[in-house]
C-alpha cells in the first residue's frame, strides 16, 4: 500500500493575523504538533508490512528545508505544494489543492492530524476526503491493515468505536494515539543530502486557477478585532423572549459595521 501524510506549516509562535488581508502572518514556519502524530502512525505500518509513506505539505518555498525533518524520519519522499496561486486559500481551497496534488500519484490511505495550531478548523481531513471522493474517520486512536481494509479504533464522546474501511480513504488521527519517534543521528545526516520535490500550479491536471488560493475560496475575513476584555463585558438578565430579541438586535448591530 502507498500512504501520504498530511503536514502543516504553521507559524513558529502565536498565530497573528494581518489586519488589512486577513491573512496569518508567516516569518517562520514550523510542523504542525498533531502531524507528528499522523506521520508516525504511518511510519508504524511502514515498519509493519513495509508500505511506502510520502509527506504532502502546503507551504511557501522557505518551508523546504523542515522536510529534511522528515527524511531523518524515514519517509521515502517529500512533496512540497507550492504556487503563489495557492495563497490565501481558505479550507476549502487547500482541500482542493492538495487533492489535486495527491491525484498525481495516487495512494491508498492518506493520514492527517486532527487539527492545526493555528486556523484549528478541524476540518482538513474531511475536506480532502471530499474532494478526492473518499471514506474519512476522525478521531482515529489506532490504525491496522486487515484482510486489505484499515481497521480503525477511535473514541467517541462515550464510547469506543471499532470500523473497517476500504482504501482509498482519509483518516485523521487523533493525538497521543501513538509517541513519534526521534530521528537517529545517522538518518539525519542521510536527510541532508535530500530535498523535497515542489509541485506548482502547472504540475496539477486541473490548472483552474479559480479552485486555488484567495480565488477559489468560499469563506473571506471580514474584520479582525481583539476579544473585548470580560470588564467591559455587560451583563444582562430577563426572561428568554427578552434575551433573544437583545441578543438578535445587537447582532444586527454588529453586522452593520462590516
Amino acid at each position: 500500500m502507498k500512504i501520504a501524510v498530511l503536514v502543516k506549516q504553521v507559524p513558529l509562535n502565536d498565530a497573528v493575523m494581518d489586519k488589512k488581508t486577513g491573512l496569518i502572518v508567516r516569518n517562520g514556519v514550523k510542523t504542525n504538533p498533531y502531524d507528528y502524530f499522523a506521520i508516525e502512525t504511518a511510519l508504524r505500518l511502514k515498519d509493519k508490512y513495509n508500505f511506502s509513506v510520502d509527506i504532502y505539505s502546503m507551504a511557501p518555498p522557505y518551508a523546504k528545508e523542515n522536510f529534511k525533518e522528515y527524511f531523518a524520519l524515514n519517509v521515502d519522499n517529500c512533496f512540497l505544494v507550492s504556487d503563489n496561486a495557492f495563497g490565501g486559500s481558505d479550507v476549502y481551497a487547500t482541500a482542493n489543492t492538495l487533492a489535486e496534488a495527491l491525484k498525481l500519484r495516487g495512494y491508498d490511505i492518506v493520514f492527517c492530524g486532527r487539527q492545526t495550531t493555528d486556523g484549528d478548523t478541524s476540518a482538513i481531513g474531511a475536506s480532502v476526503a471530499e474532494s478526492l471522493d473518499l471514506p474519512s474517520v476522525m478521531y482515529a486512536r489506532n490504525v491496522d491493515i486487515k484482510n486489505n481494509k484499515v481497521v480503525i479504533e477511535r473514541e467517541l464522546t462515550n464510547k469506543i468505536e471499532t470500523l473497517e474501511v476500504t482504501t482509498p480513504c482519509v483518516i485523521a488521527v487523533d493525538k497521543d494515539i501513538v509517541t513519534p519517534r526521534i530521528p537517529t543521528l545517522k538518518n539525519k545526516l542521510l536527510a541532508s543530502k535530500k530535498s523535497a520535490e515542489i509541485i506548482t500550479l502547472n504540475d496539477l491536471k486541473n490548472k483552474d486557477i479559480n479552485r486555488y488560493g484567495s480565488l477559489g475560496s468560499k469563506t473571506k475575513v471580514v474584520k479582525i478585532y481583539e476579544e473585548t476584555p470580560l470588564e467591559k463585558a455587560v451583563k444582562i438578565e430577563g426572561t428568554t423572549d427578552y434575551l433573544a430579541d437583545f441578543i438578535t438586535k445587537k447582532t444586527k448591530e454588529i453586522t452593520k459595521l462590516f
